[in-house]
């Protein structure tokens, strides 16, 4: 159980926002970064009728296998004279047709990059985070049908693993519940990753914030304390600690006020009544002496997307070792 645990905190934790107070010592090299499902990796030297047609495959052959292994799963049925057994086989078809719906939702996703805007992100992730909702509600009435009856028979299974290796025998050893469970985890983890991305990465805006450098500190050749005023929803005063210690003296004498550029950053952020909206995290500066460019972070508490949350507590409340 303490493997399984600690496979499930390795995939889903989200890193935090949140730092002490005063200078922010934290950067980042501005690489942008980019979210691809695997069409969309295959996909991204295709034409555009290629394309179409490459996805129009993809749905072709999803349809085929999710009508293969309901078929497969019906004969099963048909055949099973033990009531109970064949409310576990009535489930896994539930669970099937959901993964179905979930992968051909998956299909229309477009490429998300850290060069989009952060209005663009907001309106894909309140999307993802919808469909992600409805999704856990179907996977968890299954899981809450006849529930204590599962746990009698069934003992742990580490179902992360599914999918990446034949576990068929053992998910059939282990019950109903685990492979309902299985290809819940299958099908969930590209939608809780695609929400993460969103919370953990840096986004610009479309709108009218803006970052003025007022007041410009060296110290010592290895950093600079650079003070800001932002002015967006609110005027915020900002001190960011600049990391120096790849640039030349040449280039640390030639830096001042005029040569930095600064722009805001926002992440995906939840609010307490659910809903999603932009949060300040950070700010791009870009020496245009050296035209070097990083992301430093600033303090800023960003809620844990609720849907992210009850994924995670699905998993562990059903992933019940008997004891």
């Amino acid at each position: 159980m303490k493997v399984i645990l600690f496979i499930i905190m390795m995939l889903l934790s989200v890193p935090c926002f949140c730092e002490d107070d005063g200078f922010q010592e934290e950067f980042i090299d501005f690489e942008p970064k980019e979210f691809k499902t695997e069409r969309v990796k295959e996909d991204e030297e295709l034409s555009e009728d290629e394309q179409a047609l490459e996805k129009e495959n993809e749905l072709k052959a999803l349809e085929e296998q999710n009508k293969k292994d309901i078929r497969k799963l019906q004969r099963i049925f048909d055949s099973e004279e033990d009531g109970i057994k064949r409310i576990e086989i009535e489930n896994q078809i539930k669970a099937k047709e959901i993964e179905y719906k979930a992968k051909k939702y998956m299909i229309d996703w477009p490429d998300v990059t850290t060069d989009n805007s952060i209005q663009k992100i907001l309106k894909e992730a309140t999307e993802i985070k919808k469909e992600t909702e409805n999704l856990l509600n179907e996977f968890e009435s299954l899981l809450e049908a006849d529930n204590e009856r599962f746990l009698e028979s069934d003992t742990g299974l580490d179902f992360i693993q599914y999918g990446a290796s034949d576990r068929s025998e053992e998910l059939n050893k282990k019950g109903s519940k685990y492979k309902v469970l299985a290809l819940m985890s299958e099908t969930m983890n590209p939608y809780i990753e695609r929400l993460q991305f969103f919370q953990k990465n840096y986004f610009r805006s479309e709108g009218n914030e803006k970052a003025k450098v007022v007041a410009l500190s060296k110290v010592n050749n290895k950093y600079m304390i650079i003070k800001i005023i932002y002015t967006g929803e609110l005027t915020v005063v900002h001190n960011l600690k600049y990391d120096c210690s790849n640039m030349s003296k040449e280039d640390f004498a030639a830096t001042n006020k005029a040569g930095l550029k600064i722009s805001p950053q926002f992440s995906v952020a939840q609010n307490n009544n659910g809903t999603l909206a932009k949060m300040l995290t950070g700010f791009y500066v870009r020496n245009t002496n050296t035209d070097d460019g990083k992301i430093i972070k600033i303090s800023a508490n960003v809620d844990e997307i609720y849907e992210i949350v009850r994924y995670r507590k699905i998993i562990k409340q059903y992933n019940t070792d008997k004891q």
